[in-house]
């Protein structure tokens, strides 16, 4: 009997001990980060870009500690395969296709490494029908892990490059991904209590299983759009119309007149407030009989014809600009 009490001695110590270490590796209470997309672009037919962000928004205990100190970083960024075109680009680890920009990480991320398989960026591919890009963080330990206070911080703008041009028209639909189907990667995070080295604590989409610490800002159902190779569609109601006013013979060998545009937008350009104009290009025509025999040049831009003075109100110039025009013909000896 001393040996049964013994033995069940043992076994009470090693359940309490168990329980202590499940206890100790309890996440932070009130642990909330969020993944998200923002200002996603097409800066080539070739290129796509966007910010990925982390949203801090502790509450509870982990509010109260100043935060939660990060060991790694982890996400993938699903998207609709349609847009790739054919393209192939590299899908090894770190292979190129999807990187971070230079310089356009948040400093408070400087302590975290990114250096490892699939830390400086991948694309995977097709995964369970969608499109993934996704970086795995390594984890530093605990004496190197960072905290991070409530806020908003960028962890980097990415660039996804193809190998030939988007399809047209295409939509991207960028999600950041929340479905472990097709063993695509998920967001999470390893975290430290702030002001320990030691344990650490996992925080993922379901964990912990009665408050998760991570969510994501855009999802299959809900996703951040980005049409890519947009093909121009003419504003409708735009309407120009150049005319002359104004004309003059201040000299025996001069004639000048005004060039004016009338501007009169309707429908969709009216309620735009208007369309912008890059540049302006317009004729005239004349009797030649006025000659008279002269022989101004005809050189480009070769002084017989020239802008005779700038517009009072040049402000006005986006939607009237008025030009005062000079030829001047060359008399015959």
């Amino acid at each position: 009997m001393k040996n049964n009490h013994y033995s069940y001695g043992k076994k009470l110590l090693l359940l309490c001990f168990l329980m202590l270490s499940y206890a100790g590796f309890a996440q932070v209470a009130g642990t909330s980060f969020t993944y998200t997309l923002a200002n996603p672009s097409n800066p080539s037919p070739t290129t796509l870009e966007f910010d990925i962000n982390l949203v801090v928004n502790h509450t509870g205990t982990a509010l109260a500690d100043g935060g939660v100190k990060v060991a790694n970083l982890q996400y993938g960024v699903n998207f609709n395969p349609n847009i790739m075109n054919g393209g192939t680009p590299s899908t090894a680890a770190n292979g190129g296709s999807f990187v971070l920009i230079a310089n356009t990480r948040d400093a408070i991320f400087d302590g975290l490494n990114f250096t490892g398989a699939n830390g400086v960026g991948s694309y995977r591919g097709t995964v369970n029908n969608f499109g993934q890009l996704r970086v795995i963080g390594t984890a530093v330990n605990g004496a190197s892990s960072v905290l991070i206070p409530n806020g908003t911080y960028r962890i980097g703008r990415y660039r996804f490059t193809n190998t030939v041009a988007w399809t047209a028209n295409s939509d991207a639909q960028f999600w950041i991904n929340n479905s472990a189907a097709g063993a695509s990667t998920t967001p999470g995070i390893i975290g430290y209590k702030n002001g320990t080295t030691t344990p650490n604590y996992p925080y993922g989409l379901t964990s912990p299983a009665a408050n998760p610490g991570v969510s994501v800002g855009y999802t299959e159902a809900s996703p951040l759009s980005l049409v890519l190779n947009a093909t121009e569609v003419p504003v409708s109601g735009v309407q120009f119309m150049y005319t002359l006013a104004n004309p003059s013979n201040p000299t025996p060998t001069t004639l000048e007149f005004d060039i004016n545009l009338v501007v009169n937008h309707t429908g969709t350009a009216l309620a735009d407030g208007g369309i912008k104009i890059a540049s302006l290009q317009y004729g005239v025509n004349f009797n030649p009989a006025i000659m008279n025999g002269g022989t101004p040049s005809t050189a480009a831009n070769g002084g017989s014809f020239v802008l005779a003075r700038v517009p009072v109100m040049p402000f006005l110039m986006d939607w009237i600009f008025p030009e005062l025009m000079e030829v001047v013909p060359t008399e015959e000896p």
